[in-house]
């Protein structure tokens, strides 16, 4: 009988589960940013949706995400190091695309319901494109400072990414649309403000 190491076993199994999750992360913005809860029974789950300042239940299934893993007899005594960690990359690119596509979707439906999404029709992002992005969503601000909030983010395609941060460098540049963006968030002040405010009333 070969010996067993159950403790060397829990402890290599945990620092590649915590790999795989970490590479995940890194390759999709929503498996980083999303919260992540462990529901142990039922087929499904409910949260709250505002829309409208009105609140509905939205009540939906489960969507499963699978990687198929094979591992041969022959494979095993070489799946050390890094061989053993490019298996895993490549399993992380694949959860990483499902996470991504669903996170996408659930992101447009969210916009089309909430009457924010703004349509580029394929063409380059310009100024305008981006003020009236800002119109018409809502934003949240830091209670004590006033700022907006700092968590906001922006998701986009890294190859696009790195030409708007270009692009934001030539915008900020330019006097009219800075001043432009300033009115605006003074005005998502205002009605974050009120939002508070009838948010106290309620509670």
């Amino acid at each position: 009988m070969l010996p067993d190491f159950p403790r060397s076993r829990k402890e290599l199994s945990e620092k590649l589960r915590l790999h795989l999750r970490l590479r995940v992360q890194a390759k999709s913005p929503f498996a980083a940013l999303g919260f992540q809860f462990t529901q142990h029974e039922g087929e499904s789950f409910s949260y709250e949706q505002l829309i409208d300042e009105r609140k509905r239940i939205v009540q939906e299934g489960f969507e499963e995400m699978r990687v198929p893993v094979q591992f041969r007899p022959e494979e095993v005594p070489q799946l050390v190091g890094e061989v053993l960690l490019r298996r895993l990359d490549a399993i992380a690119d694949q959860f990483a695309r499902q996470i991504s596509q669903l996170g996408y979707r659930r992101l447009d439906e969210a916009a089309k319901l909430g009457g924010t999404v703004v349509d580029a029709g394929g063409q380059p992002l310009t100024k305008e494109m981006f003020l009236k992005s800002m119109e018409v969503r809502e934003m949240d601000f830091d209670p004590q400072t006033g700022r907006a909030d700092p968590n906001m983010v922006y998701l986009a395609h890294p190859d696009l990414a790195d030409s708007l941060h270009h692009q934001w460098e030539e915008w900020e540049k330019d006097p009219a649309f800075m001043k432009r963006i300033a009115e605006i968030k003074a005005g998502k002040y205002e009605e974050w403000r009120d939002r508070e405010s009838r948010r106290k009333l309620v509670d």
